[in-house]
């Protein structure tokens, strides 16, 4: 599971998970970075709300395209539900489609990579000579074999994970970039919250009310002492 993902669960912020969850299947359509997360954080009492129509589903695939997209996005900040957000999963393999492919692509050719040179370093290693041949039984040769089989397991291994670590620095970065947008939009939403509450306070208008009356008061003072 993601860290950003474990932290908003942990903490039961669900605002958190509903923006991490938007933008996931931008950053990565293939949703292979957070699925575990997901599967995870969808059985979260809270995360879901129940279905509403908003703008409407389209079932037609020849209609997802990226304003359709964009649209479902907006109405998922409306409404996060289930039904839309797997919904949204179709819509963005068709949507990213391309940058699917090359996802997979550089995913299967960076462990090509790494076995093949897991291949080359085994063939390159040199055996270090025997100095006294005497002591060399048949045992100790069948122990080497072993040995040196479980080597080039562990290095086939390792460069797998170092592969797969390459990818994930990649996914990572893209999901600080996300990281940012999400406290970015949180900010925003705070301040619209704020305005929206210091617009509704009638102590703001009586107090605007009087300090009109104080303005109008002064000036009348001033006229009467010029008079």
């Amino acid at each position: 599971m993601l860290p950003e993902i474990r932290k908003c669960a942990d903490k039961y912020d669900i605002r958190g998970l509903r923006y991490i969850f938007i933008d996931a299947l931008d950053v990565d359509p293939t949703f292979e970075k957070y699925r575990d997360g997901y599967e995870y954080c969808k059985k979260i009492d809270g995360l879901f709300e129940v279905h509403q129509e908003l703008s409407g589903l389209n079932q037609n695939e020849a209609g997802w395209n990226i304003e359709y997209w964009d649209q479902l996005k907006i109405d998922m900040r409306k409404n996060f539900s289930e039904k839309r957000y797997v919904h949204m999963m179709q819509v963005a393999k068709v949507v990213y489609a391309e940058k699917i492919k090359r996802l997979v692509k550089e995913r299967g050719e960076a462990l090509s990579d790494a076995a093949v040179k897991t291949e080359k370093e085994v063939q390159s290693e040199k055996v270090e000579p025997i100095q006294d041949k005497a002591r060399v039984d048949v045992t100790f040769r069948e122990d080497s074999k072993t040995v040196s089989g479980n080597e080039m397991e562990e290095r086939r291994l390792a460069e797998e994970k170092r592969a797969l670590d390459e990818e994930n620095r990649r996914i990572e970065a893209q999901q600080r970039a996300q990281r940012e947008r999400i406290e970015a939009s949180k900010r925003a939403e705070n301040d619209r919250i704020r305005k929206k509450t210091e617009d509704n306070n009638p102590k703001k208008g009586l107090g605007i009310v009087l300090a009109i009356a104080v303005i109008a008061a002064v000036a009348m003072i001033i006229v009467l002492m010029l008079r």
